[in-house]
């Protein structure tokens, strides 16, 4: 999907908050409704969590049990509120995660022989965690000119937590929490979609060699190009 139902749903919801008929904002609640309803589809399709929010959204508007708050001026702020909503959903709706793949570490990876001799999660220690975390996140910002989402924050302790299990280095763990980022996005002609993949990707080429996992994170990382018909390495 491209972008114009975002486009128009930032429009929409700053026109509303100036003066009109009231027949003009039943127009809103009804126009709203219906894009909240496309952007929901379109970011599960992504796996972007943002989809909750316009669930909210949707609710909030919608036209069949209406939600009155009776005052123009508390309306207003709901209506910035939902412009800024679409417009940030706009620029990480192809960012998602998928909860299901909570494993994180790809099926490739676990069955490798260094996965065998795995420690217990209880025995690593929450200084340990931390400072791996730490250590982690300088990389993504650093290497991969990535900050972490709020959103997912959970997603990516679990990935720590399973590297640290299973004896990863910190560029294990930064490599795959990027891979997850990537893997996740739906495949898409978007040219900014394409170019984060294409970035991305690149930039776990440039820290490979201080990966334990070299061979297996060159196909899956070729596997992802391929699905963007970008040239494979």
């Amino acid at each position: 999907m491209n972008y114009l139902v975002y486009i128009i749903g930032i429009a929409i919801s700053l026109i509303a908050v100036l003066p009109f008929p009231i027949e003009f904002y039943t127009f809103v609640r009804i126009s709203i409704f219906i894009l909240a309803i496309i952007v929901v589809f379109d970011l599960l399709k992504s796996k972007n969590q943002l989809w909750y929010l316009f669930a909210g959204i949707a609710i909030l508007y919608n036209p069949i049990i209406p939600i009155y708050l009776y005052s123009k001026v508390i309306w207003s702020f709901f209506n910035i509120g939902t412009a800024a909503s679409f417009f940030y959903a706009m620029q990480n709706k192809d960012i998602g995660f998928n909860p299901k793949n909570d494993g994180i570490f790809s099926k490739s990876f676990t069955e490798s022989s260094e996965f065998q001799n795995r420690k217990n999660v209880n025995d690593i220690n929450s200084n340990s965690i931390n400072s791996a975390k730490a250590d982690v996140e300088k990389i993504i910002r650093r290497d991969f000119g990535y900050a972490l989402d709020i959103l997912f924050v959970k997603t990516f302790e679990k990935i720590v937590s399973d590297g640290l299990k299973r004896g990863k280095n910190e560029y294990d763990i930064a490599i795959k929490y990027m891979l997850v980022q990537i893997n996740t996005m739906h495949p898409t002609k978007d040219q900014r979609t394409i170019d984060f993949v294409d970035l991305h990707t690149k930039n776990i080429m440039n820290v490979i060699n201080r990966s334990s996992e070299r061979s297996s994170i060159i196909e899956k990382t070729n596997e992802i190009r391929k699905k963007y018909f970008l040239p494979l390495f």
